[in-house]
């Protein structure tokens, strides 16, 4: 679902932008650990297939470069890694922990940089929320590719 091509070209523009919006929005003291942390990130995608062990450690430096942007931009990013860690999980109760952790990471990491009050809390709620509604539209998506390829098959035979 997620092409590798989009890949290569959605996570290095992604981080690009909260790295120079991180600048200049003035959020970050600490340029050089969230500019490392991006090029560890994007870096693991390109090497991902020749090294796929490097998948293990995306959701680390995805954390990292979002504790020192300090944006909640970074949202895109994990949206993005979520399609991709469970791209060959077919089943829900697979992709489903999977994505909570990884918005419940995102959702930690938002609420140190910002004041926890009940909006925070609301917005952090919807973040779960909006994790799961991806998953359940992901998995809608794929079954009816199975089917209609289920059906063509059945229609040429």
């Amino acid at each position: 679902m997620l092409s590798y091509t989009m890949k290569m070209v959605i996570f290095p523009l992604g981080c690009l932008l909260v790295i120079l919006s991180s600048y200049v929005l003035r959020l970050t003291p600490h340029m050089a650990i969230m500019s490392l942390s991006a090029t560890l990130l994007v870096a693991s995608i390109y090497g991902e297939r020749r090294y796929p062990v490097l998948r293990k450690f995306q959701w680390i430096f995805l954390g990292i470069f979002h504790y020192f942007s300090e944006l909640n931009w970074c949202n895109m990013l994990y949206y993005m890694l979520i399609i991709s860690m469970i791209q060959d999980k077919p089943r829900l109760a697979q992709t489903l922990p999977i994505s909570l952790l990884l918005m419940l990471q995102y959702t930690v990491i938002r609420l140190s940089y910002v004041p926890v009050d009940t909006y925070a809390l609301l917005v952090s709620l919807f973040d779960l929320l909006t994790s799961v509604v991806i998953i359940f539209l992901y998995h809608t998506l794929i079954n009816s590719e199975v089917e209609k390829r289920r059906l063509r098959e059945k229609i040429g035979s």
